[in-house]
């Protein structure tokens, strides 16, 4: 699961650093002209460049085999029986979906507001922004992944009953400080510091409750 959940702060790593290198290559360029489409926003040029990106990717879903069917259930069900199947197990969906939720709504919100905070008050540049945000989602929240795994492992092997939910509630806890006291860091470095402990903890939280509620 640890390895599985990597996928996404890789990605998200390499967004922010492939976003911060167009935005470099731009320059102050409030808008600018490509072939076909025209005249368009700096921003939005971005956007573009990552989407063009994923096209390879996703045609390689094409390469791959459809898995075989170990449920009848599964096999040929229609969305009623699915939701039947779901309702039958709702102490499982229902706590993983409110977590999941909640979860989401921490990590995209703030990742969206981050940059911005950084820019207007620490007046740094959008390419600054995505490299810096960019090798700290890809070292510390990719690793952070990994770690939480075999940490959840080797407490398991130690004999420690049900070691996730105490597990996510200790960095719980410990996310809580650096994600409030990161706005009001005196100096620059103190608030890279505070964002990079913030993000590497909200990762595991992530982590921990996805394999804590997952059926």
């Amino acid at each position: 699961v640890g390895i599985w959940a990597m996928g996404a702060n890789i990605g998200g790593a390499a967004a922010l650093l492939g976003g911060g290198a167009v935005l470099a290559s731009i320059g102050d360029a409030a808008s600018v002209t490509v072939p076909v489409l025209g005249t368009v926003r700096s921003w939005q040029l971005v956007l573009f460049c990552c989407a063009l990106v994923t096209l390879p990717i996703a045609l390689l879903l094409f390469t791959f085999p459809e898995p075989r069917r170990t449920s009848a259930l599964l096999s040929g069900s229609g969305l009623k029986e699915t939701f039947r199947y779901i309702g039958s197990r709702w102490h499982v969906f229902i706590p993983l979906f409110i977590v999941n939720g909640l979860t989401v709504i921490m990590v995209v919100g703030h990742g969206l507001w981050v940059p911005a905070m950084f820019g207007r008050v620490w007046h740094l540049s959008r390419p600054e922004i995505g490299l810096t945000l960019g090798l700290m989602t890809l070292l510390l929240g990719a690793s952070s992944q990994f770690i939480a795994g075999v940490v959840m492992d080797r407490l398991q092997q130690r004999g420690v009953r049900n070691p996730i939910p105490l597990f996510g509630i200790i960095i719980g806890v410990l996310t809580f400080a650096p994600g409030v006291f990161m706005p009001l860091a005196p100096t620059l470095l103190a608030a890279w510091v505070l964002q990079g402990l913030y993000r590497s903890e909200e990762r595991r939280v992530g982590k921990e409750c996805r394999s804590r509620w997952a059926p």
